[in-house]
Order: C-alpha cells, then structure tokens, then sequence
C-alpha cells in the first residue's frame, strides 16, 4: 500500500488516459487474474454476488464487490449497460471503481473502468483456458469485433502460441478496424461473413457479443472442433442450450453467482465441474484429453477487478501519474 496518500483524506483518481499511459503489460494482468481467484479457492477472499437492479429498456446497474488478503485491497465497481444508448450515439456504459485499503477500509482510488473491465473480462477467459485448452492453440475466433476482440487477443496471445485470429462483427466497418489492429500485431486474419465457420475452426473461440442485443442462438457446441475451448462470455446466449452436453468440462468464476437462482440468467444450467480458482489452485485437474471441448462461462465479479485495478493503482502512484483529490 502507498504512504504518500493521507488515508481517509485524499483519494487517487485515475482516468482511463492515465492508467493506459502505464504500461501494464497482458501478461501482468493475466498473473494478476489468476492470484486472486487462486486466493478465492484457498478462502482467502470474500464476496457476495453481483447486485443487479433492472430498469425498463433492457437497463440494468450492477455493483459488482470483493476483497482480497494478498494483494490486501477491496473494490466495487459500479456500471449500468443501456442498450437505448446506442441509437443516441453515446457509449452504452461507464463503469467506476472504488478501491480501498483492506487492512483499514478506508478508500484509496477512484478509477475509470473501462480498461480494467476490458482486460478482467478477456484474463479470466485466458487463465480458464491456460488450464483446459490446448496448450498449443494457434487458432482464435472472436464473435464480435469490439472492445472484447482487442483484450482477447492480446489477452490469449500472451498465453498461447496464437498464429491466425478469425473475426466477426455486426459491421464490416468494426471487422476491418479490428483486423487492421490485430495484422499490425504480426496475427493473419480472417474476417469470413460465415459466424458458423469462425466457431467451428478455431482452437480456442470468445463469444462476447452483447447480451441486450437479443440475437437468437445459432451455434452448436457439438460442431465446435473436438479439443477445442470455448470462452462464453456472452452468458451462452449465442449457443443452442440443448447441446450443451458436448460440451465436457465448464467452468464458472462463482457457483453461487452463476446458479440457476443467480442474480444474471445464463442460458447454462448443467452442472460447471468448477469454478476458475479450482483450476488456479490444482484442486481440480483441468485438460485431461485432447478430444475434450472445455469451457468458461460467467457474468464476472468483482473480484475479478481487484488484480488489475490494485496494479494500475500501485503502478501510478510509483509513477506518479493520476489526480490526487482530497476528501
């Protein structure tokens, strides 16, 4: 923890230029995912399940909270995603976060919370699939080409061996923008007008495409490639629920979130052979068969936020970057 900041008198802001301006590298993040939910496994976090208060419209706020012993920091991320948004031309969400000192409670830091959430959401997919995809993943598709496709990549591609990436939008405009990142990155791409062809291709597969915008499933786990990993961050809404079954281990970030009386209706309901931190701890093995199809769904929790959110906060007041506000 920082001595420089009068605890209980100042806070750090920290806003979304700044934190981008330090240089957290996806590898940093990825360790800093998989610390935390390994700390979740051995007890040495605490939680609740995300609050979700719906609106009229498809709107829902959500304050997602946790805290962790080792790094010893607490955060609540508060985000409401408004789909109407989009037709007004704005950003469809905003998230913040609050850290604080786990040790005294008091707060630490306001952050901007686009690039946090951006690159949990993708880490989490990447440590899932560290320990049930092949090691050796060459291949990635994305179902969308927004901000999830960029942290995704940079996110797997810190892990795996990622040679070809296979892209699919909304718009071509999205698709080309993504592919033109993702060729500067030195990665062939693909960005073929078949959705089918992108999932059924690929060794390892992130649906992220948003969950408000109602489309109906239209993919089949049974026709995913056989030893392949599938990140379900779109809540499973993109897959057809009754073939589920081909898929052979599943794993969550939280049982109690992700249940089937859990405050954010996923599509799954067969029981998850764990959860991340399982995987993170070794008290569950993960990839035992080159023909199994593996994945992660999840709807995120605050814990997830707390590794990179406590690493950019000790990163910039290292660096001295950020607005120091007093209480």
């Amino acid at each position: 923890m920082t001595t420089d900041l009068k605890l209980g008198e100042e806070i750090l802001f920290l806003s979304d230029a700044d934190i981008r301006s330090i240089g957290i590298t996806a590898e940093e993040v990825n360790e800093s995912v998989e610390a935390v939910f390994k700390a979740k496994a051995e007890g040495k976090t605490a939680m609740r399940p995300k609050l979700s208060v719906n609106m009229p419209g498809n709107q829902q706020f959500q304050a997602k909270a946790g805290v962790s012993q080792d790094p010893p920091y607490a955060a609540v991320k508060w985000v409401c995603p408004t789909p109407a948004n989009d037709a007004k031309g704005i950003m469809l969400y905003r998230p913040i976060i609050l850290l604080n000192d786990a040790e005294t409670g008091l707060p630490l830091a306001m952050l901007d919370g686009m690039w946090v959430t951006g690159v949990r959401t993708a880490a989490m997919t990447t440590i899932a699939a560290k320990y049930l995809a092949d090691p050796e993943s060459e291949s990635l598709g994305l179902l969308t080409g927004g901000l999830q496709a960029y942290t995704h990549l940079d996110q797997m591609a810190a892990m795996f061996p990622i040679k070809k990436v296979l892209c699919g939008s909304r718009t071509r405009a999205t698709a080309e923008k993504f592919a033109d990142y993702a060729r500067s990155k030195g990665f062939e791409v693909e960005l073929p007008d078949d959705r089918e062809e992108i999932a059924y291709g690929v060794d390892i597969l992130a649906s992220t495409i948003p969950h408000g915008k109602g489309d109906p499933p239209f993919l089949d786990c049974a026709k995913l490639r056989a030893g392949s990993f599938v990140g379900m961050v779109d809540l499973g809404n993109t897959f057809f629920p009754e073939t589920f079954g081909a898929i052979d281990k599943m794993v969550t970030d939280d049982l109690e979130q992700s249940a089937p009386d859990g405050p954010e209706k996923m599509s799954w309901k067969r029981p998850f052979y764990g959860e991340i931190g399982d995987l993170c701890a070794g008290t569950k093995p993960g990839r035992e068969s080159d023909e199994e199809r593996n994945g992660v769904i999840f709807s995120g929790i605050g814990l997830g936020d707390v590794g990179p959110a406590a690493l950019a906060f000790e990163r910039a007041r290292a660096r001295g970057i950020g607005q120091v506000l007093t209480l």
